[in-house]
């Protein structure tokens, strides 16, 4: 799962058409690690590479799924997504 803090590809649609911001920031609070489990599937959070490898070594050795929230910076997709 990829936790950018906004709904970010909406956020996209709203610069490009000029409307004003509305109902895309999810979390204006510093970031805080996911909870242990999604509803028993364990849960990692990451924010760089080195985790992100680790996470997914664990995760494929796991008997059952596993969510890996990594933290991205969305800053980019105005110049990277188009409509």
């Amino acid at each position: 799962m990829l936790d950018d803090k906004w709904l970010a590809l909406i956020k996209v649609k709203q610069l490009r058409r000029q409307f004003p911001l509305y109902g895309t920031e999810l979390q204006a609070e510093n970031y805080r690690e996911p909870p242990a489990h999604y509803f028993g599937v364990p849960a990692h959070g990451v924010r760089n590479a080195e985790a992100l490898e680790k996470a997914v070594k664990t995760a494929l050795a796991a008997d059952g799924p596993t969510v890996i929230e990594a933290v991205v910076d969305s800053e980019h997709y105005v110049d990277t997504v188009y409509d």
